[in-house]
């Protein structure tokens, strides 16, 4: 039998550790070219399961399949990738599918937005990040509460961990220093750089409300530009402005009357069935 060639066995040896976190879930220490990170290990799913708020699902939800089929075609949702694969580890992140969800208000836009990020918030989605866009002050808070969010998400990491992450969000690299008050120029930067680390393409951000105008103009302001990075992850944008940037739309109508009693009766615990005559 021939002996396996000096190449070969370097070539195993520089690919079995992300061979082995994909089957163990671990993170492995890569060279320098697979990484992209000098002396750095490649990151891995679990790594950008951060917990961020998000509203409880209304469980009265019913109707609108269409659109929440649209919904999901848009956004290319698909089961996520928890494993390694090391030609993915050199890339950068991956094109970015976003959605304008538009209509009157009262029509179910948010509640679209939210049954979809409760859908798939564990089988498609790392993260699901909602921002409030009512007002400039309600998007800094959210921008806030995700910041901190990170960073708590860090601080319960190994040391060497948490001060790989310190290092790429530009927070304090000591535990528990991470400051109260924070300017919100520094709240946006650390999500912008959190969703722009180029293993964390399976997150999910929902802009909620984004009705404002620019100043003294009759143009939508698109706040998202503001803290998103160029690329990756999934945008959801609920809107009552139907001149919003050209992203693909989904338009909202006013549910039909079928549905309506669905949700009025969900609402008062009640179903059709306890409404019929005979049923007294």
């Amino acid at each position: 039998m021939e002996s396996i060639s000096g190449s070969v066995i370097c070539a195993l040896m520089r690919y079995f550790p992300a061979l082995l976190a994909s089957a163990t879930n671990e993170r492995p220490i890569l060279d320098q070219k697979l990484s992209g990170r000098e002396f750095e290990p490649a990151f891995i799913p679990k790594d950008f399961e951060v917990s961020f708020w998000l509203y409880t699902m209304n469980e009265n939800f019913c109707g609108r399949e269409t659109e929440r089929q649209k919904l999901c075609e848009i956004l290319k949702t698909k089961p996520r990738e928890d494993h390694i694969s090391s030609g993915d580890l050199g890339k950068d992140n991956i094109g970015r599918s976003s959605v304008v969800i538009c209509g009157q208000g009262g029509v179910g836009k948010s509640q679209l937005a939210l049954m979809h990020a409760h859908e798939f918030s564990k089988k498609a989605y790392t993260s699901v990040l909602w921002i409030s866009a009512n007002t400039k002050a309600t998007m800094d808070a959210d921008l806030s509460k995700a910041a901190e969010s990170i960073a708590n998400h860090y601080s319960a990491k190994p040391q060497r961990t948490y001060q790989q992450f310190a290092r790429i969000l530009g927070i304090p690299e000591e535990r528990g220093s991470f400051p109260k008050r924070r300017p919100t120029t520094l709240n946006r930067d650390i999500v912008r750089k959190w969703l722009a680390i180029r293993e964390n393409h399976n997150w999910l951000v929902i802009i909620d409300n984004s009705d404002r105008f620019i100043e003294n103009t009759t143009q939508p302001e698109v706040p998202e530009v503001d803290f998103l990075p160029s690329t990756g992850g999934s945008v959801i944008v609920t809107t009552r402005l139907t001149e919003r940037a050209p992203m693909k739309t989904i338009e909202l109508e006013e549910v039909d009357a079928e549905t309506s009693l669905k949700l009025l009766l969900g609402s008062a615990g009640l179903n059709k069935e306890e409404l019929e005559p005979n049923s007294m």
